[in-house]
């Protein structure tokens, strides 16, 4: 394979030329690295027969997928910080599940028969003001109710509407709940509190 030169001439820094030799299919600098070593093509060639081997070995035992992991190993680049990690691993390992809870799309029987109900005479969603000493990120304010057992899915927007006062929009059916729930834990909620009087 026949390497394209360069000539480059850096003025400020040096009269002399600079002389860069490239691989021409895959431009790697052989003056500096070893193409075996740094060479793209070579890197995917790799990846993909190991990939192909790995498949293959997932039926056999782990003694194959380690002679894998080490003859890989010798042909990986000295510098792997510009190359994506290579999972040698294999598959054999039984998958995770995870429960799907109702707020990850699936609906729970009570949606479901609340869909097809007409409104409730409560319909309406209120402003429940509560003192803060500082104003919070959003998240941080649904983190601290979920340790106190309120239901963050039933509350609709938090907002500040001033200083050192926090809006929860709530559904009319969860607002006494969500008052009850505050009263344990000795949170007065600011009843008579307009925004826009301030």
């Amino acid at each position: 394979m026949s390497a394209s030169t360069l000539q480059y001439v850096n003025p400020i820094l040096s009269p002399v030329a600079t002389e860069y030799i490239f691989c021409p299919k895959c431009g790697v600098d052989v003056t500096i690295y070893s193409h075996e070593d740094d060479c793209p093509i070579i890197r995917h060639k790799i990846i993909t027969t190991t990939e192909k081997t790995s498949t293959s070995v997932t039926t056999t035992s782990t003694t194959a997928t380690t002679n894998i992991t080490a003859s890989s190993s010798q042909r990986a680049p000295k510098d792997d910080s510009q190359w994506p990690a290579l999972s040698m691993t294999t598959q054999s390992q039984t998958p995770t599940t995870t429960k799907a809870t109702p707020s990850q799309g699936k609906l729970t029987q009570a949606e479901a028969i609340r869909t097809f109900q007409s409104p409730s005479n409560t319909q309406g969603f209120p402003h429940i003001f509560l003192p803060t000493k500082a104003r919070m990120p959003v998240g941080q304010i649904r983190s601290r109710l979920r340790k106190l057992n309120i239901q963050n899915d039933r509350i609709l927007d938090i907002h500040y509407p001033t200083r050192n006062v926090v809006a929860l929009i709530v559904h009319n059916d969860f607002a006494f709940k969500l008052k009850e729930s505050l009263a344990k834990y000795q949170i007065a909620t600011l009843v008579d509190f307009d925004p826009c009087d301030r």
